[in-house]
């Protein structure tokens, strides 16, 4: 298994007023909040430094995402290899996620620039729009996970990636041992820091059954900023989203120096947009039947 490498120092702040200090026994990231001379100790047990206000934490989340590259570098390289070689072989990538890791499943399908070949692992009681509280009962149902990819058909071959912070929810993670047991090459992204505070809810826990973990560097609970008793502001999705696009530029990078045609959906909001992807739709929407105008059930 590859997972992801931590450097051996943090960079500072692109503001040298702004230094980051952590613990050394908790993950590399930390809180801003509004004062800059006192620590705050935080309620998940992470000493922080804070720094002057909302104005500096864009300067932590464009540090956080330099980092989570540099500590995900080799990963992404190994997860763009694997791309390359699903797509020169004809297979499909499979993407899971639950619960707001869905927003992230979006990300991934039927996205300008994106993959034609994603085939979304996706049950609609999974997303927070269907209902919040339930969708959360959702991604803790063993089981649920074999019945959404026996309707997605994995082969030997194809490539499984799945999102979830935490990483010990079962539908997360039966979604990732029914793609191993498949065949396919699983890459998980998430947080390490969270899922090793998490409470096991499944017999493995996603980065014991992953080929490839990406970090996305998120803390315990996911929320980055603090402001007296509010923490707010996660990261998580924003990561997530940055390492995938740092993939597909890798695989861009890789497929053009082989000759290799990467099939790409373009935005339907341009001249022949549309036009297009009809190919691309013709070639794949049998494959992956969310493509159709009609759902995997025939729903509208």
């Amino acid at each position: 298994m590859i997972v992801a490498g931590y450097p051996s120092a943090r960079r500072s702040a692109r503001n040298p007023q702004q230094r980051l200090r952590r613990t050394p026994a908790r993950g590399p990231f930390v809180q801003y909040g509004l004062d800059h001379t006192r620590r705050i100790p935080s309620d998940r047990g992470c000493a922080i430094t804070v720094a002057a206000g909302a104005g500096a934490f864009g300067a932590y989340l464009r540090e956080h995402l330099e980092a989570i590259e540099e500590r995900n570098a080799v990963t992404l390289d190994r997860l763009a290899d694997a791309l390359l070689a699903t797509v020169r072989n004809g297979g499909l990538v499979h993407v899971g996620g639950t619960g707001h890791s869905t927003g992230l499943l979006l990300e991934t399908f039927y996205r300008a620039g994106g993959l034609a070949c994603v085939q979304p692992l996706y049950d609609q009681g999974l997303s927070p729009l269907e209902g919040a509280v339930a969708s959360t009962a959702r991604e803790r149902t063993s089981g649920l996970a074999e019945r959404i990819l026996r309707q997605a058909a994995p082969d030997t071959g194809d490539l499984g990636i799945v999102f979830s912070n935490s990483g010990t929810n079962p539908v997360p993670v039966e979604l990732a041992q029914g793609l191993s047991r498949r065949g396919c090459t699983v890459a998980a992204v998430c947080s390490l820091e969270h899922l090793r505070q998490a409470p096991r809810r499944s017999d493995a826990k996603l980065d014991e059954i992953a080929d490839l973990v990406l970090d996305t560097g998120a803390p315990e609970g996911d929320v980055a900023y603090a402001a007296g008793p509010h923490h707010t502001a996660p990261v998580s999705s924003l990561a997530g989203v940055y390492l995938w696009s740092l993939a597909l530029a890798r695989l861009a990078d890789r497929a053009a120096a082989a000759g290799i045609d990467l099939p790409l959906w373009q935005s339907t909001n341009v001249a022949d947009g549309e036009a297009r992807n009809e190919a691309t739709i013709a070639a794949f929407g049998p494959r992956i039947p969310r493509l159709s105008v009609s759902g995997p059930d025939g729903e509208e």
